[in-house]
């Protein structure tokens, strides 16, 4: 016999707030294809989420349990492992963001992108002097910045501190 609670129990226990998924069904939560792609089901569990006024803290304790099954505060487990894997750049990056800040030619590897340019906007740089420094358009930096501002956050959420370089 399973002595875990309901998965309704569950996230009402852990949460300061109202959950939006509250009065949902659970079983929109864990569709069958929740370790693949998107799918109808998943799009309805995500529109949810992105209305949840408690999303940030549901994905911070799906990170930091390792939940890997269903959505949680509007992700998939693929996506969850791919935000954990890109939270801990924003600290490795530090010795790139000082040399550039510093004048010095720096070559940025793809992966380590979004949070090399977090911390050049964070700190002040503007949108064209990073594309600048780094050859990327002015689009493309501020794709990179808006995806790592979500990982800043969820950074945050987990109860880690992401120290601004600049």
């Amino acid at each position: 016999m399973n002595s875990r609670p309901p998965v309704r129990a569950r996230r009402r226990q852990r949460l300061d707030g109202e959950p939006a998924c509250r009065t949902a069904d659970p079983a929109l939560f864990f569709p069958p294809d929740s370790e693949g792609g998107e799918s109808w089901e998943s799009g309805r569990a995500k529109a949810l989420c992105r209305a949840c006024p408690v999303q940030g803290a549901c994905l911070a304790l799906a990170v930091r349990s390792g939940e890997s099954h269903g959505i949680w505060g509007g992700t998939m487990p693929g996506e969850r492992r791919r935000m954990w894997e890109k939270a801990e750049r924003l600290g490795a990056v530090r010795p790139l963001v000082i040399r550039l800040l510093a004048g010095r030619e720096v070559r940025v590897e793809v992966g380590d992108r979004d949070a090399v340019v977090y911390h050049l906007i964070s700190g002040g740089w503007s949108v064209e002097r990073v594309g600048k420094a780094l050859g990327l358009g002015p689009a493309v930096v501020l794709e990179a910045y808006t995806r790592s501002r979500k990982v800043a956050r969820l950074a945050v959420a987990l109860g880690g501190e992401v120290r601004r370089t600049a």
